[in-house]
């Protein structure tokens, strides 16, 4: 199996002779000074077009080594990247938080482990309706809180508006509005009552793109059957999850596993359950469709949810981020929707953006203010120790994150939100405006921050408990700052209270110095 490039990139840029220019420039940054992640991909095309604009030389062998990985990476292609410990993406990283995150997640790198895990509750109540402003108002809220939703009848009602405002896809495509209630309903029906990956996770998932397509102005960036496909993408990404992941339906040879082959198992299931609930009588939203409209819409649908397979997160990464570094010579197509010629110059790009803007809105929770994100934390690591206490009860280990008795969630945000989640949402950003990037890189900052000073302080604790021991924190924090500022004005006052004191004495003081030469004055007159 291939790994990704473990030198880091400035290896092929240091040699230069007669104008001509070997590999690579150094290791791109963000504004912020992040590192930005540069894959096998990123570092095949970047060493390309360096050989296509300064010529090329003969390779040392340690760049040639680096190359090589690069190309054996490649060759592998669909199966996800394996990470290197030593890849410059991860060199500031513990060791530990690289050898647990990672293979909890499905991705393959130099350790072999894996994640997730099991059942809960929810709650789905009937009936209600919200008016089109109130809507309106859930869906374009940046700091959206998924545990506000309790009833189902009434996300239906707000998702099927999506649909109709402002792009108007029922009336483009002829869907009608009720069978795509029918649809949305069962789909919302078939999620299971996981801690996590719910019906609240799938609406949440929605309206993070929701908000970056109004917003943010990325819908320019799509044309209208794209926008039909990922929103459909979107409800049905999770649906029916088992509550475990991918690699433990695979070790346990369950009944996914053997029909999906172990390849995306979860993913593949998803995406045939959200097709298979459109044959239910009065359940295809997608009838008035061309046989050619209805099989774009599924390449796209089922395609936008297998990207959210963590373990081709790098992968996808890699091939993203380099497809931005092209933007200045290649920039991408707007305003396709009723332009054929610019929609099929923009077909592989907007391929591209259907599984970024899905993969980047499922791990969308991680940009939620801290109040929201670390209660989603808390869901995700209940869900983690159910399939540990599932695996604990079927005689076999439990999977790395998944032991309640030893692992802590809290302890792994920081690496989590850094090396997985930042350099997925940085080439995203370029798509989204500048309020919106603003919004989402400054809460991702203040998540981490957060979870780095808990850890620092508490040391491992569950990420239930750390939210209890940083609020006990914050209200020590603001107990102290009120006793300062009573100090300070007690102070003040005892201050104020000796000046008035010292301005009585002197002023009594001057009132005898006054009489007393009054006296004297009268004493010398009586003597004249």
């Amino acid at each position: 199996m291939g790994q990704a490039s473990s030198a880091p990139l400035d290896l092929l840029c240091s040699r230069t002779s007669a104008g001509k220019r070997n590999g690579l420039p150094p290791a791109p940054q963000d504004p912020s000074g992040e590192r930005v992640y540069v894959g096998s991909y990123g570092t095949l095309t970047s060493f390309l077009r360096q050989c296509r604009d300064f010529g090329c030389e003969a390779l040392a062998d340690d760049e040639y080594e680096v190359l090589l990985k690069a190309v054996e990476d490649l060759s592998r292609q669909g199966t996800g990247q394996r990470m290197d410990k030593n890849q410059a993406h991860f060199e500031d990283c513990d060791d530990g938080a690289f050898e647990e995150i990672l293979p909890a997640l499905g991705i393959d790198c130099l350790v072999v482990k894996t994640k997730k895990e099991k059942v809960v509750e929810e709650d789905m109540c009937p009936t209600r309706t919200m008016k089109d402003a109130d809507k309106e108002k859930v869906l374009q809220d940046l700091s959206f809180d998924n545990r506000s939703l309790t009833n189902v009848l009434s996300d239906v009602s707000v998702l099927v508006y999506a649909f109709q405002t402002p792009h108007d896809l029922t009336f483009r495509y002829g869907l009608d509005r009720q069978v795509l209630g029918n649809w949305i309903t069962a789909i919302a029906e078939a999620y299971r009552p996981n801690p996590y990956h719910s019906w609240r996770h799938a609406f949440d998932v929605f309206q993070f793109t929701y908000t970056a397509m109004t917003l943010g102005h990325a819908a320019r960036f799509f044309n209208n059957q794209d926008l039909l496909a990922l929103f459909l993408a979107q409800i049905g990404h999770d649906v029916a999850h088992t509550g475990t992941n991918n690699a433990h339906l695979v070790r346990t040879g369950h009944d996914l596993a053997l029909t999906y082959n172990d390849q995306s198992v979860l993913e593949n299931m998803h995406a045939s359950v959200v097709f298979k609930t459109l044959k239910k009588p009065g359940h295809n939203c997608l009838e008035p469709l061309s046989e050619r409209e209805f099989s774009n819409v599924r390449e796209k649908v089922v395609s936008a949810i297998l990207a959210t397979d963590m373990s081709k997160h790098f992968e996808f990464v890699d091939r993203f981020s380099a497809r931005i570094s092209q933007t200045e010579n290649n920039p991408f197509q707007t305003d396709t929707k009723e332009d054929r010629e610019r929609q099929k110059a923009s077909k592989a790009d907007r391929r591209m953006l259907l599984q970024a803007f899905i993969h980047m809105a499922d791990l969308g929770h991680c940009c939620r203010p801290w109040a929201i994100h670390r209660y989603l934390v808390v869901g995700l690591e209940d869900e983690f120790f159910l399939q540990g206490d599932l695996e604990r009860s079927m005689g076999i280990p439990c999977m790395p994150m998944m032991d309640r008795t030893k692992d802590k969630t809290a302890a792994t945000q920081d690496f989590f939100l850094g090396k997985l989640v930042l350099p997925l949402l940085q080439p995203y950003t370029h798509f989204v405006s500048d309020e919106v990037k603003d919004f989402l890189i400054g809460n991702l900052t203040t998540n981490r921050d957060k979870w780095r000073g808990l850890v620092e302080k508490h040391g491992k604790q569950t990420a239930l408990d750390m939210i209890a021991l940083g609020d006990k924190d914050a209200k020590e924090a603001e107990l102290d700052l009120t006793n300062n500022n009573d100090n300070n004005n007690t102070s003040n006052s005892d201050e104020k209270q000796q000046q008035q004191q010292q301005q009585q004495e002197e002023g009594t003081k001057e009132q005898h110095e006054t009489e007393k030469q009054i006296d004297q004055s009268n004493g010398n007159d009586q003597k004249d």
